[in-house]
């Protein structure tokens, strides 16, 4: 006997409990009471043509009557063990594959039956589910008294199946090392999802595709490789054979028929004219998003060449893609927040200027906007980027094995190249920990460890994106705390004709415009200095906890450096914070060097504990402390 999935699992409870009543079943398979009992009318019909009866009896509960033999055979019957999703996401990414899978509708009562859960629930689903295939580019149409289906027109169902693959399960790409090749594999998938989906699956279909690629001298993106791959995975699974209607419009190139004919063969499916076409499409379409890709690295780069002198190529493509990782979250509205923002504006100030610039210039080429939360994480790279543009004493650091020298090779050999200024001083074992003392200022290891006192950093034996972004952070925040601050290029910017004290201003638009045109009067600013400063403002605010750092988006703006400052009587609200001190940095033609050292020397006054003088002191008192304190 063929029953649905709920029933099976209401048999299967009954038949453990031996009594069992209609609300701890409902409790069971949290469902509602209703639904339990409606579904135990259906077997109560369904078991008369059996040799087990389904016993009802009030205030007492359900059972089965019948042998054990009986029981056990009608419950195992046809019996497919499937694992039923159990949280939403679980849910949704069911439903998504299931109505991909389907040719024709598929019907509501079919997955209350699968899914175990009310109608009000698979309501709800199906509102997150229409959203999911309108992020493929689909959408969906429910039909009535038949179902749900895909309003498909001329669907190629693998390329859609693919995306909705890379959808849900993107963050279980991993690379593994089979014999001595590293192979992309998709991990966790459900194989109701995709069938074939072991490691040998993907071995086979890679060395395939990789043959025909190199033959045919085609280069594409490592993701386009992903879904090549995947691509030729659900074609196993997935065949239009003779119902597609491109057969008659087209023939396959004959090398992509010679590839698919050879494809067929190594897995044991029907060769298609109509398949092959499929993936020649796709193919194709993968090459042009490949082209694309270069174009648009090729013009990001253009951009930072223009912010940093750094060649390392390496670096500078691990900061491409995160741009075109950030854009691309940008354009599906789903962006990262930054917890961190305050501090990097701080301590990353004309780092975090210069990402602010490409920015703009990625909004121009691009015509997308990208928020302050991701220009600060860009900020990070470009800190890091024009760290290694100078010739910085290395950092030490010691690689912690399980298994000695040979197994980092690999892992030395990508350190090296993508960090220069990285000095891995030895390899230990975790025996010798103990018995050696760490002097390093790093400590790597593919191991979960923890130093007490240490900072250690976990890396994946093919130090990942995500390795190497960590340890660009920890080589920032490094070289930024042994920076030696000069501050002679501060004090002397600083004039007592520009210290105002407690001036009544209520906005930045007032504070602004005040010290703007107090700068313009002295010749030490053009006209449209206010202006630019507005529209930097536009782009983040310069408030740093109670203090704040106008200046202009274009530097052309300041006739002659100066730094203003200023003490308003009341606290104004500037973006987040409360500001009550001013700085007005109207400063130009000055070198990296000279600028990072004028913004240390403001951020040691933003941070020090101690600012009575500047709160309570008269114009000679506080001009002698911005120009002749020794805290800076």
């Amino acid at each position: 006997m063929n029953f649905e999935p709920r029933e099976r699992a209401i048999l299967e409870q009954i038949h453990k409990k031996q009594t069992v009543t209609i609300a701890e079943i409902a409790k069971h398979l949290k469902v509602s009471n209703k639904t339990i009992s409606n579904s135990l009318n259906q077997l109560a019909l369904i078991l008369t043509e059996s040799d087990v009866e389904l016993v009802r009896k009030p205030n007492v509960g359900v059972s089965l009557k019948g042998s054990k033999e009986a029981v056990e055979s009608l419950i195992n019957d046809g019996y497919q063990e499937i694992n039923s999703p159990e949280t939403q996401e679980e849910r949704i990414a069911y439903i998504v594959f299931s109505i991909l899978k389907q040719t024709s509708p598929l019907p509501k009562q079919e997955l209350l039956s699968q899914l175990f859960i009310s109608k009000s629930t698979l309501e709800k689903d199906l509102a997150r589910v229409k959203q999911v295939f309108e992020d493929l580019g689909l959408k969906i149409l429910i039909i009535p008294k038949k179902g749900i289906q895909v309003d498909s027109g001329e669907l190629n169902r693998c390329a859609v199946l693919v995306s909705a693959l890379d959808y849900f399960y993107h963050s279980n790409w991993k690379i593994i090392q089979v014999g001595d090749q590293l192979l992309p594999i998709l991990k966790d998938v459900p194989q109701e999802f995709l069938k074939q989906n072991t490691a040998n699956d993907f071995k086979l279909v890679a060395e395939l595709l990789s043959d025909f690629l190199t033959q045919e001298g085609i280069t594409i993106r490592d993701e386009s490789y992903q879904f090549l791959i995947l691509y030729l995975l659900v074609s196993i699974e997935q065949s239009y054979g003779d119902e597609a209607q491109l057969a008659n419009l087209k023939k396959p190139e004959e090398t992509t028929r010679a590839f698919w004919n050879t494809f067929s063969q190594s897995v044991g499916i029907e060769y298609s004219d109509v398949d092959a076409i499929c993936f020649q499409d796709y193919l194709k379409l993968h090459r042009q998003k490949s082209e694309k890709h270069i174009d648009e690295e090729r013009k990001i780069k253009r951009i930072l060449d223009r912010i940093t002198k750094n060649t390392n190529e390496q670096l500078l493509d691990v900061v491409v893609n995160h741009i075109r990782e950030a854009l691309v979250r940008a354009k599906h509205h789903n962006t990262v927040r930054n917890p961190n923002v305050q501090d990097i504006k701080k301590n990353y100030a004309l780092a975090f200027e210069d990402s602010l610039g490409i920015a703009e210039e990625l909004k121009k080429l691009f015509e997308i906007s990208l928020i302050e939360d991701e220009v600060a994480f860009i900020a990070l790279h470009i800190q890091v980027l024009k760290e290694h543009e100078n010739t910085q004493a290395p950092i030490t650091a010691v690689l912690i094995s399980a298994s000695g020298q040979g197994v980092f090779q690999f892992l030395m050999a990508r350190l090296r190249k993508i960090f220069p200024n990285l000095l891995i001083s030895r390899i230990i074992n975790v025996q010798e920990i103990g018995q050696k003392e760490i002097t390093e200022d790093l400590v790597l290891s593919t191991l979960d460890i923890t130093l007490p006192g240490y900072k250690v950093i976990k890396l994946s034996p093919i130090l990942s994106a995500s390795d190497i972004e960590e340890i660009s952070t920890f080589q920032a925040n490094f070289y930024q705390k042994k920076a030696q601050i000069i501050s002679e290029e501060f004090s002397e910017l600083v004039q007592k004709e520009f210290i105002f004290l407690d001036e009544k201003i209520n906005t930045i638009g007032q504070a602004i415009l005040f010290l703007g045109q107090k700068l313009i009067a002295k010749g030490y600013a053009k006209e449209g200095f206010i202006e630019s400063c507005l529209e930097r403002e536009q782009l983040s605010f310069t408030s740093l906890d109670s203090f704040s750092t106008p200046h202009p988006l274009n530097i052309e703006e300041v006739n002659k450096p100066v730094i203003a400052f200023m003490r308003v009587k009341n606290e104004l609200i500037w973006g987040k914070e409360k500001v009550k001190y001013i700085f007005m940095m109207c400063v130009r033609d000055r070198s990296i060097k000279e600028l990072e050292r004028i913004y240390s020397a403001l951020l040691k006054i933003i941070d020090s504990p101690d600012q009575e003088i500047l709160l309570r002191g008269n114009l000679d008192e506080i001009f002698d402390y911005l120009a002749n304190n020794e805290l800076l």
